[in-house]
């Protein structure tokens, strides 16, 4: 993951029945964070240059909780999600490099994405990710 190849220990995509972000979220949820990671990095390497292309066509990210507008940048959602994922499973996997890679692309590439809370509104990974980049960078000093 260092030298930025994602497509490492990821199984075959036909071996996928959906390549965003929920079979990633789902394996996180039973805590099965080896499967996050490769769920989460399918969908990056899936979806990825996709994202980057739409952040890099907007100025700034979409403001409130504009359903339509926010579903629009469903690649970015995706595959920005996703990296959110990859950092937290790597985290959980006591694996703080990759963890700070992984928020460090999304928070270079991919910060005006959005993740649905299924409570009923859209947060940024990205806000999350600064505050776990700072985190991992002063247990590193320690």
């Amino acid at each position: 993951i260092a030298s930025g190849d994602w497509s490492s220990d990821v199984c075959s995509s036909d071996l996928f029945p959906s390549h965003d972000r929920r079979p990633a979220w789902q394996a996180m949820d039973r805590r099965e964070y080896r499967d996050a990671v490769v769920f989460a990095k399918k969908c990056v390497e899936l979806y990825g240059k996709q994202a980057v292309e739409m952040q890099e066509s907007q100025s700034e990210p979409v403001r409130g909780n504009l359903k339509e507008e926010v579903a629009k940048q469903w690649a970015l959602n995706d595959a920005g999600t996703c990296l959110f994922i990859l950092g937290q499973a790597y985290e959980r996997l006591d694996k703080g490099t990759e963890a700070l890679i992984a928020y460090r692309k999304l928070l270079g590439e991919m910060s005006f994405a959005h993740s649905w809370d299924t409570r009923g509104w859209y947060w940024m990974p990205a806000d999350i990710a600064k505050m776990r980049v700072k985190m991992l960078e002063y247990d590193a000093l320690r």
